[in-house]
């Protein structure tokens, strides 16, 4: 009885030690940090990767940010080629998948000549190993 106690108070505490490894994300681009106008081309490489030793689900969220110094300027929340819904990857132990993306910035008639910073962020969440991992691309967009 006291070896079937033992194991039992094993295994418990193994489920209550929080795993040291987790979901990773990685996005990168030739043009971080350049400066672009509509109709431009965009290069976007994104890796997720799972580092553990269980297979993991991850949950892959895209968003664009753009932000201008004029608060009257409407500022667009989009970028065609970026889906703002959830992703799901299944990701083996160990493994990584990696997407390239090539986007054009749109013309954005409606909005006025300016500089427009851009961020574009990803979020991934592992469901089954509770882990949470983020990055992000910045560039300046300027219309003439």
């Amino acid at each position: 009885m006291k070896t079937l106690t033992g194991l039992f108070v094993c295994i418990l505490l193994a489920g209550l030690v929080p795993a040291a490894s987790a979901v990773t994300v990685d996005l990168s681009s030739p043009q971080e940090g350049a400066t672009l106008a509509p109709g431009d081309s965009l290069e976007l490489a994104l890796t997720v990767a799972n580092d553990s030793a269980w297979l993991d689900l991850a949950i892959v969220m895209m968003d664009v940010e753009v932000t201008t110094a004029d608060p009257n300027a409407p500022a667009p929340g989009n970028i065609p080629g970026i889906s703002h819904k959830p992703v799901r990857i299944w990701l083996a132990p160990g493994k990584s998948v990696t997407r390239s993306l090539e986007l054009v910035l749109p013309d954005y008639k409606k909005l006025p000549a300016g500089e427009y910073d851009v961020t574009i962020s990803v979020e991934v969440l592992g469901v089954i190993s509770q882990t949470q991992a983020g990055d992000s691309v910045s560039f300046l967009m300027v219309k003439e």
